[in-house]
C-alpha cells in the first residue's frame, strides 16, 4: 500500500521512467496499469473510441474515430490494435504509442505513427524562436524548443574544452558489448550498432534530407583578436578516443552510393560559399575542408583517392591563379607504389622521382632516379653536365647531354653525336 502512495504523489512525468529500485512490473502492480511514455502523457488512450487491443478484435471503428477526433492518440504498452480495415496510408493523426496498430496488410505499424496528407492550417516563422510555434503542430510527433541562458550556465573553463552535458537538449549514453567481425583481416560479416537509425523513402519530388540544421550567430565576442575566440556554430562535432592498439576511429563512417544500373548523379559532398567580405582583421579564413594535423607523428594522408578516377583533383572552373600552392622543398612524386592489400596510404612507398621548388638551386628540380636532371631558373634551363663514354651508350632519341668541350644530342636509339663548343 506504501507503495502506491508513494506512486500517487509523484508528477505525472515521472511515470515515464521507473523509480530507483522498483521495477516496471512493480510500477504497473501499483498502479493498475502501464506508465506512459513521455511522448503520450496527455494523450487520448484508443481504449477511449472503445476499442480492445488484444491483437485479434476489429479495433477499426474506434481508430477511425480516434483519427477524426484530430489529437494525439496513446496506446497501452505491449497491447495491439487490430485495425483490420485500416490501410497504412489512410492513417491521419498522431498515434503515440507505446503499443501499436495493426493495419489492414497484417502488418504494425511503429508505436509512434503519424501521417501528414495536407497541408499544416498555419504556418509558424521560423526565422525566430518567437514566432516559430505559431504554426499548427498537431500533427508533428517531436517539435521541442531548449533554451540556455545565463553566462555561466554552461561552466567557464580556463582551458581545454567543456561540454556540458546536463543543458543539452538530448543527451545519452550508448554503451555497446556486443558485435561480430567474421575476420581477422578486413571489415567482411561485421556488424553495426547504431545510436540514432533512420531509413529515408523518396517517393515524391524535391528534396527528402534526414537532418537539417539551421544556424544564425547573433553577436560577436567583445574585445576578440582572433576569429577563434569567436562564437562558432557547428551541424555537427565530436571527440574521438581508444584505448587499445590496432583500433581504428572514423570521424565520418562511410557513405555507399550504388546506382543499381540506372544513370544517375552523385555528388558526396558539396559546400556552398557566399562570401561578399573580405575583411580579415582577426584573420578570418574561409576554406571547404582542413585537415589539422596535432600530434608528433605525422599522418600518412591528408586526402586520398583510390579506385577509377577521372580526375583526382578538378580546379578547371575555379576563379583563380593558384590551382595549387606548395612550399619550398615539397614534392610531386611520380612512380610511387602501394604495397598494401587494402590500398591505404601508410603502404605508399614515394618513388625516386619528383618535381620541386629548390631553393638552393633557385628554381624548379626535376628529379629523376634520384638525381637532378633538369633545374628551370629565372635565367634559363639548366641540366647536369654528362659525358657520353662512347658514341653507343644507351639513350633515347632526342636526349641532350653536354661537358666542357661539347654538345652531344641522341639522334637514333644508342646513337650519339656531337658538336664542338667555341667561343663568340
Amino acid at each position: 500500500m506504501r507503495l502506491a502512495v508513494l506512486l500517487v504523489l509523484m508528477p505525472v512525468a515521472a511515470f515515464a521512467q521507473t523509480p530507483r529500485g522498483l521495477s516496471s512490473a512493480d510500477v504497473t502492480r501499483a498502479l493498475g496499469f502501464t506508465p506512459l511514455s513521455p511522448l503520450a502523457i496527455g494523450a487520448t488512450p484508443l481504449t477511449a473510441f472503445g476499442a480492445v487491443c488484444n491483437g485479434t478484435t476489429d479495433d477499426s471503428a474506434a481508430i477511425s474515430a480516434a483519427m477524426a477526433a484530430g489529437r494525439p492518440i496513446s496506446i497501452p504498452a505491449g497491447q495491439v490494435c487490430n485495425g483490420a480495415s485500416i490501410s497504412q496510408g489512410s492513417i491521419s493523426n498522431l498515434f503515440v504509442g507505446p503499443g501499436q496498430i495493426k493495419t489492414s496488410d497484417g502488418n504494425l505499424r511503429a508505436p509512434v505513427v503519424s501521417q501528414i496528407g495536407s497541408a499544416p492550417v498555419r504556418i509558424g516563422d521560423w526565422s525566430s524562436v518567437l514566432t516559430a510555434f505559431n504554426g499548427d503542430l498537431s500533427r508533428a510527433p517531436n517539435v521541442w524548443e531548449h533554451r540556455v541562458t545565463g553566462a555561466a550556465t554552461l561552466g567557464q573553463p580556463t582551458s581545454g574544452y567543456l561540454v556540458t552535458k546536463e543543458a543539452s537538449h538530448e543527451a545519452g549514453y550508448f554503451y555497446n558489448a556486443s558485435g561480430w567481425n567474421n575476420s581477422t583481416a578486413n571489415a567482411t560479416g561485421r556488424t553495426g550498432a547504431v545510436g540514432r537509425y533512420v531509413n529515408l523513402f523518396q517517393a515524391g519530388q524535391g528534396d527528402l534530407i534526414g537532418e537539417f540544421v539551421n544556424c544564425f550567430i547573433a553577436a560577436a565576442l567583445p574585445g576578440a583578436t582572433s576569429f577563434l575566440a569567436e562564437p562558432a556554430c557547428s551541424a555537427l562535432a565530436g571527440q574521438f578516443g581508444a584505448a587499445a592498439d590496432g583500433v581504428y576511429l572514423q570521424g565520418i563512417g562511410d557513405f555507399d552510393f550504388v546506382d543499381n544500373g540506372h544513370a544517375i548523379s552523385v555528388i558526396g559532398s558539396v559546400f556552398n560559399f557566399n562570401r561578399t567580405n573580405a575583411g580579415a582583421a582577426l584573420g578570418q579564413t574561409w576554406m571547404g575542408y582542413r585537415a589539422q594535423s596535432l600530434g608528433a607523428t605525422p599522418i600518412d594522408a591528408a586526402f586520398s583517392a583510390v579506385g577509377p578516377t577521372a580526375i583526382v583533383i578538378d580546379a578547371v572552373d575555379a576563379t583563380t591563379t593558384a590551382a595549387m600552392a606548395a612550399g619550398a622543398g615539397q614534392r610531386i612524386y611520380g612512380n610511387s607504389t602501394n604495397s598494401g592489400a587494402s590500398r591505404f596510404p601508410g603502404t605508399i612507398s614515394l618513388g625516386t622521382e619528383w618535381l620541386d621548388y629548390s631553393q638552393s638551386a633557385g628554381g624548379w628540380e626535376l628529379i629523376v632516379g634520384g638525381v637532378p636532371v633538369l633545374t628551370a631558373t629565372p635565367t634559363g634551363l639548366r641540366m647536369p653536365s654528362h659525358t657520353p663514354a662512347t658514341s653507343s651508350e644507351v639513350c633515347v632519341a632526342g636526349a641532350s647531354a653536354w661537358d666542357a668541350s661539347f654538345e652531344y644530342r641522341c639522334v637514333a636509339t644508342n646513337t650519339w653525336k656531337r658538336s664542338a663548343l667555341a667561343s663568340f
